[in-house]
């Protein structure tokens, strides 16, 4: 389970290139208790550019298919740069061949896109 910090909030980065699926998912994670997103990014480039060292993510939460960084190399310069970031990959695929790629460039977690939001909160919390 999570240790929460900063006053109880878990605080969220998404990266995905959909944005109608970006702002309902920020919608969701906003209403949930001590869950508050404060950076979002049409992939993992912009993610990165706009990653503020005085107010870090808890978790990052990225697509695992967007140009032109995807969501690979986002896990794998976060886990490199911001290790205490916590990573959760997304994608329609749910195969070990997706989600094993994405475990090895860093992330703990990994939610398929046609799960239950809940999947994802539970997902969240783990760790």
């Amino acid at each position: 389970m999570y240790e929460f910090n900063n006053g109880g909030i878990i605080k969220i980065a998404i990266a995905d290139d959909h944005a109608l699926f970006r702002e309902v998912l920020c919608r969701e994670i906003n209403s949930w208790d001590n869950f508050k997103v404060i950076l979002q990014g049409d992939n993992g480039k912009e993610l990165i550019e706009n990653i503020n060292q005085r107010n870090l993510p808890t978790i990052a939460i990225v697509d695992i298919n967007m140009q032109p960084m995807n969501g690979y190399a986002t896990a794998e310069w976060l886990h490199t740069n911001h290790p205490e970031i916590r990573i959760i990959g997304l994608s329609f695929y749910n195969s070990e061949e997706t989600a094993w790629p994405l475990v090895q460039s860093g992330a703990s977690g990994f939610v398929n896109k046609c799960s239950y939001v809940n999947e994802l909160k539970k997902t969240a919390l783990m760790y």
